[in-house]
């Protein structure tokens, strides 16, 4: 029996149901990136030993894998399997092993196919994800409505900070502040939102907008916010109904 933690889904296509597997063809055990490479950005000065540190530059991360057919193919499949993993954007990708764990590549390599000559083989490829790390599934919160203030917990359970989308829906007239006290007090601020308007803030983007098509970004404080690792308390201040949708960052 073949295991289930041996199929993949990529583009919405579980390979089940193509009938490819994921495999090791070295010495049985799968190897795979858990941190992608990173260098140094640094300035060298005359005179100085010791360079002048800028920031870190991650690698996007980069995996090869091997597909194998459980059946036999022919040329229209080949055909099929080609165009499928040959996106020219990125398509999210997981493995049923850890389905939860998401990522956005596509193919660099050539695809390669090995075989017996009796229309059996394997695939070989390359993935190149648009980051140095993987994702959560997309999740939104539930709606709390606020009155007044409210403080709302968020468990980021990624393993870095994420920036989320905040929706609110007015109730009144009025301004609406957002304050992260997991994160030294940052604090968004919103000014004259009208009854009933629902506004949109990206934070990642920095994009702000409403259901009354207006952009709101004269009528804010523009400090965006971030979910720090961990507990994330937010106070949020005005009459309101309030949610978050994000992808978490994992390792």
């Amino acid at each position: 029996m073949i295991s289930e933690s041996l199929y993949f889904t990529y583009d919405g296509i579980n390979s089940k149901d193509v009938g490819l597997l994921n495999v090791s063809i070295d010495n049985g055990l799968f190897e795979e990136v858990l941190v992608s490479g990173r260098k140094i950005v640094e300035d060298k000065i005359d005179g100085l030993s010791r360079p002048y540190f800028k920031y870190i530059e991650h690698d996007p991360l980069e995996f090869e894998v091997h597909f194998y057919f459980e059946e036999t193919y022919d040329t229209d499949k080949i055909r099929w399997v080609a165009r499928w993993l040959t996106q020219d954007v990125y398509k999210e990708m997981s493995f049923s092993a850890n389905p939860d764990k998401r990522f956005f590549c596509l193919t660099t390599s050539p695809i390669n196919l090995t075989h017996n000559g009796l229309e059996q083989g394997y695939v070989s490829m390359t993935f190149r994800c648009n980051t140095h790390h993987a994702y959560t599934p997309y999740i939104q919160s539930t709606i709390t409505e606020i009155q007044n203030e409210g403080i709302i917990e968020v468990d980021n359970i990624g393993d870095m900070d994420v920036k989320p989308v905040f929706i609110l829906n007015k109730k009144g007239d009025g301004d609406v502040y957002v304050t992260n006290l997991s994160d030294g007090g940052r604090k968004f601020e919103i000014y004259d939102l009208n009854n009933k308007e629902e506004v949109r803030i990206d934070n990642a983007l920095r994009r702000i907008t409403s259901d009354q098509g207006n952009l709101k970004y004269s009528e804010c404080n523009r400090t965006y916010l971030k979910l720090v690792y961990g507990k994330n308390r937010l106070k949020i201040e005005g009459d309101c109904d309030f949610r978050w949708e994000c992808r978490f960052n994992l390792l």
